[in-house]
């Protein structure tokens, strides 16, 4: 989404303070969404429930279309990998169910293939 898109969507929104962590204004989501997009993942520590971290990566159909989304959410400090090696793992999981999509239909050879092992 582009940053006007996004000045758009959140011209009236009024940054609530969920905890002492969270966005606070348009110009802090801007900056995390550009660190997102230059990670290819999402990194949520805290900042919509305290002692909650979540890692999150797209879903993108060959046109680079973002039709859904892969993540964890887990207790903060209770994962023995940092933030960004489950951020890695988290996108290589994304990607390689992007790399499924065929026509807009999700391919089961992925999902088959993870559930025997």
């Amino acid at each position: 989404m582009s940053t006007g898109a996004l000045s758009s969507l959140y011209a009236d929104y009024a940054w609530p303070r969920r905890t002492s962590v969270n966005v606070a204004s348009l110009s802090e989501l801007i900056s995390l969404l550009d660190d997102a997009r230059q990670r290819g993942y999402a990194v949520e520590l805290g900042s919509t429930t305290s002692g909650i971290e979540c890692v999150a990566a797209p879903v993108l159909t060959t046109d680079g279309t973002a039709v859904a989304a892969i993540g964890i959410a887990m207790v903060a400090g209770t994962q023995n990998l940092d933030i960004d090696t489950l951020g890695a793992q988290v996108l290589k999981v994304a990607q390689a169910f992007s790399s499924s999509l065929v026509y807009g239909q999700r391919s089961v050879e992925l999902v088959d293939q993870h559930a025997t092992g």
